[in-house]
């Protein structure tokens, strides 16, 4: 029982992170089609840090990441906003915060 309680616990926080999203308005409206993130926005993509270029597209490090990406540090900073695997992502408290909600 005491699992089902941390997992309820951790669901709860997880859907205080998504609304969290700013995703009230369109965040790519006024961009290039096929824009990938918000001009300014820094995050992670596997282990590589990628910025975004005022055309919405990013670039990123190219470093061979091996294994999965830590758990811990941040994976974003300030406000960014990008897209990655159909999602929308944005940034919570320095970590990344992903849902398939479109407007």
């Amino acid at each position: 029982m005491k699992g089902l309680h941390g997992s309820v616990l951790a669901l709860v926080v997880m859907m205080g992170l998504v609304s969290a999203c700013p995703l009230d308005d369109d965040p790519f409206e006024g961009l290039p089609p096929g824009a990938t993130c918000v001009p300014g926005s820094d995050f992670k993509f596997d282990c590589n840090w990628c910025g975004c270029l005022p055309t919405g597209i990013a670039i990123c490090t190219l470093i061979s990441c091996v294994g999965p990406p830590p758990e811990s540090g941040p994976t974003c900073r300030g406000n960014a906003v990008w897209k990655e695997a159909g999602e929308i992502c944005c940034c919570c408290n320095e970590r990344s915060v992903c849902t398939s909600y479109y407007r």
